[in-house]
């Protein structure tokens, strides 16, 4: 019976094929935008933060307070009597990822308890992903209105969404805005 042997490498060999083992992955998480966003999303749920996930075209006005918070029993919302642009009521909450993009915090605009806006701040390390996801998600059902001003606005079927074309130079910038028509 003839016993099977592994081949025997040089050290050097082995000693390079070590390091490309180990560098390889840590390159991938470092230096590739995939790898920081799949790092970034295990960071975020290992640190318990929330996820969202909803299709923005979905949305309207027709949708109450207790309606979207009954839909993310796990997201703390904080919710207050507050005049805005939007309307008279606030509720943020703080968010790890919105659809996978991973984000800050979201605010919920509502008024006469009626949607009207909804607001979810994004990392800007991912301002091009941002923009890619909401091409995908919300191009299916409307084309772009305006492709030449520094927003990128979509139709819903119950509103507009508007996002920055540029890479915004501020954090709280970075939003994707979804306004009741």
């Amino acid at each position: 019976m003839s016993e099977s042997k592994a081949p025997n490498l040089p050290k050097p060999v082995r000693t390079l094929f070590l390091i490309v083992l180990v560098i390889s992955p840590l390159y991938w998480l470092i230096m590739t935008e995939h790898g920081r966003l799949s790092y970034d999303q295990l960071m975020l749920s290992l640190f318990g933060k929330d996820t969202i996930s909803l299709k923005i075209e979905n949305l309207g006005a027709d949708i109450t307070e207790e309606l979207f918070i009954e839909q993310f029993p796990d997201v703390e919302f904080v919710c207050e009597e507050r005049k805005t642009e939007f309307g008279d009521r606030l509720c943020q909450a703080s968010v790890g990822a919105f659809n996978e993009l991973p984000s800050q915090h979201m605010s919920l605009f509502f008024s006469n308890n009626s949607l009207q806006a909804l607001k979810v701040v994004y990392q800007l390390a991912y301002h091009e992903l941002a923009v890619e996801k909401m091409e995908i998600q919300v191009k299916a059902e409307g084309q772009p209105l305006d492709y030449s001003s520094e927003m990128i606005e979509w139709r819903t079927p119950a509103g507009v969404v508007l996002l920055n074309r540029i890479v915004p130079k501020r954090h709280e910038d970075a939003a994707i805005l979804w306004i009741a028509k």
